[in-house]
C-alpha cells in the first residue's frame, strides 16, 4: 500500500497504483496483463527491508507507469496475442519516448494528445 494523493478518491489514502493492459475486439474485452506501480522512493536503501518483507523481488528496479505500459505491449505482442492498435489515456501521449516507440512499432496509435505537449 501506498499513502499518497489518489485521484479517484480526491485525497491522500492508502491505495494501490497499477498499470493494466486490456484486449477488445468487438464486444469481448479481457484483462491481459498487469503490473504494481512503485514509486522511485521505494527503491532506496531505506526501503529494502520493507520490499523485502512484500516479497518484491531484489532485482525489480524502478520503472515509471509508462515504462510498465510499453513493457507489457512488448511483451503480449511477444507472446502471440494478435493486435494491430493500441489504445490508451492522454496520460501516455505526454511522453515523447512513448509516442516515439509507438510510431516506431508499426501499431496504430489511437490516443489523445493533449493540446499542450511538445515534441
Amino acid at each position: 500500500m501506498i499513502i499518497k494523493y489518489n485521484g479517484r478518491l480526491g485525497k491522500v489514502d492508502m491505495s494501490q497504483v497499477g498499470t493494466f493492459l486490456a484486449y477488445a475486439n468487438g464486444s469481448v474485452w479481457t484483462w491481459v496483463d498487469g503490473e504494481l506501480y512503485l514509486p522511485k522512493d521505494w527503491f532506496t536503501p531505506e526501503m529494502a527491508e520493507l520490499r523485502k518483507k512484500l516479497g518484491i523481488p531484489a532485482e525489480q528496479e524502478f520503472e515509471t507507469k509508462i515504462e510498465l505500459g510499453w513493457k507489457m505491449i512488448q511483451r503480449t505482442h511477444a507472446n502471440g496475442l494478435p493486435f494491430e492498435a493500441i489504445c490508451c489515456d492522454d496520460f501516455y501521449e505526454q511522453s515523447s519516448d512513448f509516442r516515439a516507440e509507438m510510431s516506431a512499432s508499426g501499431f496504430i496509435n489511437m490516443a489523445d494528445v493533449p493540446h499542450n505537449t511538445q515534441g
